[in-house]
């Protein structure tokens, strides 16, 4: 297995100015430890062997359920009206979505 780069606290504010994420100094030390177990855990991937294994896109073959989309039983506008937490006439009163919140 070929040796894994060493990164030091240099490379991670290179990275990370170029990723345009702030990173401190004295956090530079230890991210650059753990990217290097990243790296060292990604040479080890590259060791296994894969030969005849299938390539798969998910590890789960379910798939979904699809069910026609039919309509089943009505209820009357009463009887909808009666279900709402709050109604003004003929419609339902719902909480206001724009602008901050608030009543309707």
């Amino acid at each position: 297995m070929p040796d894994t780069p060493q990164i030091g606290p240099d490379e991670v504010q290179k990275v990370a100015r170029l990723s345009r994420l702030e990173v401190r100094d004295e956090e530079a030390p230890a991210l650059a430890g753990e990217l290097c177990a990243i790296l060292a855990f990604m040479e080890g991937l590259r060791s296994v062997d894969v030969e005849g294994v299938r390539p798969m896109t998910h590890p789960d073959d379910e798939v979904n359920r699809l069910a026609e989309d039919e309509p089943s039983g009505t209820l009357s506008r009463d009887a909808f009206l009666a279900m709402a937490p709050e109604t003004m006439g003929p419609f339902v009163r719902v909480p206001k979505v724009i602008d901050g919140g608030g009543s309707a």
